[in-house]
Order: structure tokens, then sequence, then C-alpha cells
């Protein structure tokens, strides 16, 4: 996103004292006529020793972004002001996992590792139950439409995608016998 920028230097002391400006900008122009260099040349600098606003004097992105940088050392969560930014928000994560010590790092990774994991484990357990709900749901028609179903036709069934399973119990309604069912088995 600073792809304009050749330089942004974040300072905790004043750096120019003859401005009160926070943030100042200053490109690259030729010496005598004062033309840019090129437009995205520009040396950018944020200093923070002026910066003296409070959470809820916040007003700008610029005022934010300062102010979480100010606090971050002390910030363990993002103030709800802060929070409409997730830029803040990811960017104070990246800090709180930048101070830990190596033990801690490996710790927090391998508890994100294992909370993945389980969500991965309940997404194929539930996607497992929709397709043996589905299937239960499909041989309970069957039967109760035909009765007694031939072990050979069970089987056939059995090996059915979740798609065909599916299929199978929208056509249920239009197949009127057993060798309707063995033909379409036939043809899946």
């Amino acid at each position: 996103m600073l792809k304009h920028f050749v330089a942004l230097t974040i300072t905790d002391f004043i750096l120019f004292k003859n401005t009160d400006k926070i943030i100042t900008k200053f490109t690259l122009k030729e010496e005598t006529e004062l033309f840019n260099y090129q437009d995205e040349l520009t040396l950018m600098f944020v200093e923070l020793a002026k910066f003296t606003k409070e959470l809820s004097e916040l007003e700008t992105l610029s005022d934010k972004w300062i102010y979480f940088i100010e606090s971050a050392p002390s910030l363990e969560v993002i103030p709800s002001s802060l929070g409409e930014v997730s830029e803040i928000e990811a960017a104070l994560n990246m800090a709180n996992k930048a101070n830990l010590s190596n033990e801690e790092l490996e710790r927090l990774e391998q508890q994100e590792k294992l909370i993945r994991d389980e969500k991965g484990k309940i997404s194929v357990a539930r996607r497992e139950g929709r397709e043996e709900g589905i299937g239960i749901l499909v041989k309970r028609q069957i039967s109760r439409k035909f009765g007694e179903i031939p072990l050979e036709l069970q089987a056939q069934i059995q090996q059915l995608s979740l798609e065909r399973l599916d299929s199978l119990g929208d056509e249920i309604f239009d197949l009127a016998t057993i060798a309707d069912l063995e033909n379409w088995l036939a043809n899946q």
C-alpha cells in the first residue's frame, strides 16, 4: 500500500522543531525549478512525540494508526473505535505474537493447529452426517414404497454418491415398481 514512498520514518522524538505537524511529507524536487523528480518518490515522517490525542479524540484513520503505534505495547485488546479498522486488529495480533518467547510462540502455534484440526474434524463429521442422513432417508423412502429390497439392490444403493442418492430421493416418487428402481440404478 505504500508503493508511492521511498521511506516512512516513525520517530519517538521531535525531528522537525519548526512545525507542529505530526506527519510531514517531502518530495524530491529539482533544485532551481522545483519540479518533482517523480510523483511516487516521497519521504514521510511521523513524529509520535507531537501526538497528544486521547482515544476519544481520534478522528482520522491516521489518528487511529498513530494512537495504535504509540499504544501497542500496552494494549491487550483493541478498543472498539480502533477495531473498526480490521488491519489494526491484525497488527495487534502480530505485535502480541512478536512479544512472545519461542516457547510461548510454539505453544500458541500448537493451539492454533489443534483448533484448525478440530474445525476440520467438525466439518468432515457434518458432511458425513449429512451424507448418512440422506442415505437413511432415501433407504426409508424406498422400503416404505416397495417393502423389502433385495440385497443386491441395497448394495447398489449403498455405493451411490451423495449426489446420486439425493437424486434418487427426488426420483423415488416417479418410480412405480422395483423394476423401475432397478432400471434407474442401471442407468447411474
